[in-house]
């Protein structure tokens, strides 16, 4: 469903409590503030960035963005292929088969192919995470992104909620549509993947 992890301290008893979640061989990813301060010889670091957190406390109108004018679809387990493939294809970040069922995931669909997407995954009492937004090549530059996510962004908001998101660093274009609809700033992330050596096979 999803491979984001969080351990109250860097220490040998936390990576065994990982471990022992996670199963043999698996891979985890860490989103915080700072790399991790002490890492066990038995797990192999496979990426590391840095990227931006981004608040947005009052998202524009629908109107404003052009969202009113989109036909929406709910996106649901009959989806999971297609959002699979788009996914893969435009590689917004860790997407698995069953992560769709974290939030509520809507998409735009043109002559019954996905075009673009976005939902939720991470989420507390007082925050909920847009994540996995992306546009098929085919129909970039049509403000899809923008129209998914203010969507989604007053989703949030009506819950009581506030909405935030991850961009990497060097992806300008993305940093200029969260922005462009009122997403604020609100630090950097340090984002990194480890895999345990094992075989999992052999558990």
């Amino acid at each position: 469903m999803s491979p984001f992890c969080g351990i109250d301290a860097s220490t040998p008893e936390s990576w065994q409590g990982l471990l022992d979640l996670v199963g043999v061989g698996r891979t985890v990813v860490f989103v915080r503030v700072g790399e991790l301060e002490w890492t066990p010889p038995d797990w192999t670091q496979v990426f590391h960035e840095v990227g931006t957190q981004y608040v947005c406390e009052a998202p524009p109108s629908l109107e404003s963005v052009g969202a009113d004018t989109v036909s929406i679809v709910e996106l649901a387990e009959s989806d999971a292929e297609a959002m699979l493939e788009l996914t893969a294809l435009t590689k917004p970040g860790p997407f698995l088969p069953r992560t769709h069922e974290m939030g509520h995931y809507i998409g735009v669909r043109s002559d019954d192919r996905l075009i673009a997407m976005a939902g939720e995954r991470v989420r507390s009492d007082a925050f909920s995470e847009i994540s996995a937004v992306c546009v098929h090549p085919d129909a970039r530059r049509q403000g899809l992104a923008a129209k998914l996510t203010t969507i989604l962004a007053h989703e949030i908001r009506e819950r009581g909620q506030t909405a935030i998101l991850h961009v990497r660093d060097g992806n300008d274009a993305a940093h200029a549509v969260y922005q462009g609809i009122g997403f604020v700033p609100n630090g950097d992330m340090d984002f990194s993947a480890w895999r345990h050596n094992g075989d999992p096979d052999n558990q």
